[in-house]
């Protein structure tokens, strides 16, 4: 999708401001979230498919020194402003701005199911997705994982591979 108006984002309420860096491929990684007020909390967390198929995710809260610690040995890292869209229907919705040396390029808008009532392709689309063009990015793809978009150039190819025409365009992952 393009990016989203001024008016749109104020709909959201002000976004909340990730630092996640990763530890190569084997799950491991840390993030910061920052909000509007300047309160912050730091985790540590590993997460990975398992051979049964399922996801296991351990997570843990860290202290901001130890994230500070940790941060340099990150191989890689993304910076992204996250806004919640309000609800409606199934699931959370959450809207990422990457950003791209402090500018924000590319736009994914992602469904968090919930066990309950889980979205699936064929129910409505949030409301910010009827005002702004946008693409359908295959869910078994790991391009569009924050791991794969945080390595240097992934943002742009990631763009590239659905067809954006500009990387301002994203997607619904």
């Amino acid at each position: 999708m393009h990016a989203p108006s001024a008016a749109l984002l104020e709909q959201c309420g002000a976004p909340a401001r990730l630092m996640q860096g990763y530890f190569g491929r084997d799950g491991a990684r840390i993030r910061r979230r920052t909000e509007d007020d300047g309160g912050s909390e730091a985790t540590f967390t590993w997460k990975r498919r398992l051979a049964s198929g399922r996801m296991m995710e351990i997570e843990t809260a860290i202290t901001d020194e130890d994230f500070e610690l940790l941060w340099p040995e990150c191989t890689s890292s993304l910076v992204k402003d996250r806004f919640l869209l309000p609800c409606i229907g199934a699931g959370k919705w959450e809207m990422d701005a990457f950003l791209v040396d402090g500018r924000r390029l590319f736009w994914m808008v992602e469904v968090e199911d919930t066990q309950e009532k889980p979205w699936r392709p064929g129910d409505p689309l949030h409301p910010v997705l009827l005002r702004v063009p946008f693409r359908i990015a295959p869910t078994s793809s790991d391009a569009f994982s924050s791991l794969s978009l945080s390595r240097p150039g992934a943002i742009e190819a990631a763009a590239s591979s659905m067809g954006c025409s500009r990387v301002t365009e994203a997607l619904l992952a």
